[in-house]
């Protein structure tokens, strides 16, 4: 009998340890085996961090579980189900020891603390800029600044586990950065739009202060710095909003000179015609200028069908439009559609008339 005892407690302290039959030889055996194989890959890449490829490996073992209990009812998944929790907990834990988070809040902050603390981690990392209008970028940016400081004066150990989703959150932020802001930055430096270089510079002094802030709440990690970084060292590069103007009214002028009228691809004196017509009928006033010459830029007219019945109901044609204004400067149209109706078996009238854009300043003499 007290053999009998010892191996009962034998085993069930063995079992309690591993959860593992080792016994078992039911018809989930390929699947029993397979789960803690797989369990083994994922505690080992646990301990390396690699958190791609636990996504995977606990998928799997969630697959597992189901596929064997389908295979045996009569087995005990719940020891199963322990093993894969107690690997996510572990993840999470090394997660947060990672990131400096610890795994428990400290209870004795209050819950007015906790709630305020999370009010401003929203007003700093939820926040959309909204209008691309300068003096709403600026005034969110002071307020990020101000939030900030309000941040950091509070103590944010009761809040552990919101920071830690925002860190999350943030670190993915912070890689999509690293690409983004550059197309930005040569965007901004190649433009020839003033009102926009002006939006584009505070916007990215709005970025500054929102990876300062998250540098600041996060010192231990190594993304959002490099986050800081960039746009510090993009947003110093500019100068000032006048030292970009001047860039992008430079480029502008450059594209003035630059800007020719394209090689038509068919001369008919009558069609250029036409269009210059459906230009002046249309946009003289809203334009406030009269065309100079058109450009046919199609080789034919495109027939238009109708979608059920294949009949057609009009043709389409593009030219280029080059107009002057009341001021007397040029400008060029470079894409404008004119369509025909077709009625009674031929083409007639000029039934609509649209212009892509009011048209790029040019040198009048260019048009020579």
């Amino acid at each position: 009998m007290r053999k009998l005892i010892f191996l009962l407690m034998f085993f069930s302290q063995f079992f309690s340890v591993t959860a593992q039959d080792p016994l078992y030889k039911g018809p989930a055996k390929e699947q029993v085996d397979s789960f803690w194989q797989v369990a083994a890959n994922l505690e080992a890449s646990i301990s390396r961090g690699g958190e791609a490829e636990n996504a995977g490996l606990k998928k799997e073992l969630a697959r597992l579980i189901v596929v064997i209990k389908q295979k045996d009812r009569s087995f005990n998944t719940g020891l199963l189900a322990d093993k894969m929790k107690s690997l996510i907990l572990n993840e999470q834990k090394l997660r947060n020891e990672r990131y400096g988070v610890k795994t428990v809040d400290n209870t004795d902050i209050s819950e007015e603390t906790v709630k305020k603390v999370n009010e401003l981690l929203a007003a700093l990392f939820d926040v959309s800029l909204g209008e691309n209008k300068v003096p709403n970028i600026r005034s969110k940016t002071e307020a990020l600044d101000k939030n900030l400081i309000a941040l950091l004066a509070f103590d944010r150990s009761g809040n552990l586990r919101t920071l830690a989703r925002y860190l999350v959150r943030l670190n993915e932020k912070a890689d999509d950065a690293q690409n983004d802001y550059l197309l930005l930055e040569k965007r901004c430096l190649e433009g020839t739009d003033k009102e926009m270089a002006a939006i584009e510079f505070y916007r990215f002094g709005y970025y500054r202060s929102f990876w300062d802030a998250a540098r600041k709440i996060f010192p231990g990690e190594t993304k959002m710095g490099q986050a800081y970084d960039l746009t510090s060292r993009i947003y110093n590069g500019m100068g000032s909003v006048e030292k970009l103007q001047d860039i992008v009214a430079a480029n502008y002028t450059r594209l003035v000179k630059e800007t020719m009228i394209p090689a038509p691809k068919v001369k008919d004196a009558g069609l250029e015609q036409l269009f210059m017509e459906a230009y002046n009928k249309m946009y003289s006033e809203s334009f406030k200028g009269k065309a100079l010459k058109a450009v046919i830029l199609s080789d034919d007219w495109t027939i238009q069908r109708n979608e059920v019945s294949g009949i057609v109901t009009g043709r389409l044609r593009k030219a280029a439009i080059a107009y002057k204004n009341a001021e007397g400067k040029c400008y060029l149209i470079r894409e404008f559609f004119i369509q025909q109706e077709y009625v009674g078996g031929a083409f007639v009238g000029t039934k609509s008339v649209y212009a892509v854009g009011k048209g790029q300043e040019m040198l009048c003499e260019n048009l020579k």
